[in-house]
This record gives structure tokens, sequence and C-alpha cells, in this order.
């Protein structure tokens, strides 16, 4: 074996090590074996034959982290792809993993609902809330990435269960 052979086994052997710890996408686990000191040849390589040994796997990474992600009360798909996005996954197979994605409204009303008790309770409880901090409201849940839509639905409900200043 020559150097360069005996470098590529060694990158493949780190590149096997980070994915068995953790699960990456191919740009994460790229970044990391650069950050080793890996060279970018040595390291697309390696890449590739963790690619055709099936343990990297950009599209069942972007599946895992929607099945696993959809159940935290407070992130909505908008963050979901975002975050994918920041990992290096394609957008067309996020946008494929998403459309296979069962998005229950009743699901994100209910987040939106709970968004709202826990950080507003005190608000909730006194049973007024002023306008400008209704505007508030609204602009959090929407940039969390809640479909306007439902947080207006999910308000307006609110403002028949509560007085408004």
């Amino acid at each position: 074996m020559d150097k360069e052979e005996l470098t590529q086994d060694k990158a493949y052997k780190k590149g096997l090590d980070i994915i068995l710890f953790k699960k990456n996408s191919k740009k994460q686990l790229r970044e990391k074996l650069l950050n080793k000191g890996f060279p970018e040849d040595v390291t697309d390589e390696a890449i590739v034959r963790l690619e055709e040994a099936g343990y990297i796997n950009d599209r069942k990474y972007a599946e895992s982290y929607f099945r696993i992600n959809s159940t935290d009360k407070y992130k909505t798909k908008y963050q979901m792809k975002q975050e994918l996005t920041r990992k290096g996954i394609d957008s067309d197979v996020i946008e494929e993993v998403l459309n296979n994605y069962d998005e229950d409204v009743n699901k994100d009303v209910e987040k939106i609902k709970q968004f709202i008790n826990n950080k507003y309770y005190n608000l909730l409880n006194d049973g007024n809330i002023e306008y400008n901090k209704l505007v508030s409201i609204k602009r959090s849940l929407y940039s969390k990435g809640f479909d306007p839509e439902y947080v207006d639905e999910v308000i307006e409900s609110l403002r028949k269960e509560i007085r408004w200043k």
C-alpha cells in the first residue's frame, strides 16, 4: 500500500467512526473530516466509499430527522427545512421527504395553542392582552414558521375566550 492509499483508508475509517457515533449528513461528515486535516480529495473519496457502503444517505437522514422532530411540540416544518438545509441536505431531497411527511393541521394548531399557553400563560390568566402584545405574539409565531392562517385561527379563538383591551 502506498501512502495515498493509507491516507484514504485512514479517512474512511475516521469517517466511519464519526457516523457510527452520531448520524451525519454528507456535508457534516465532509466538514468534520476536513477539520481533522484530511485533504479534500481524500475526504471526497472516503465519503464516496461510505455512501457506496450504505453508511451515508442524505435521504434517509432527512426522513429520520423529520420523523424524530415532528413530535417536538414547538418545531415547525419550516424550521425543520431550514435545519436540514444548514446540514447540507439537497433542497429536492428535503421537498420529496416533506411531501411524504404527514402533516396534520390539527397538530400545528395544537402546537400554536401550546406555545401561546406556555409563553403567555400569565397574560391569558389575567384575561387582558393589549393589541401590541397580540401583534407581538403573532410575530413570534410567524417567525417560528407557523402558517399564518393557523396562527390567525388560534388567535381568533382565543379572542372569543378572553377579554381584550
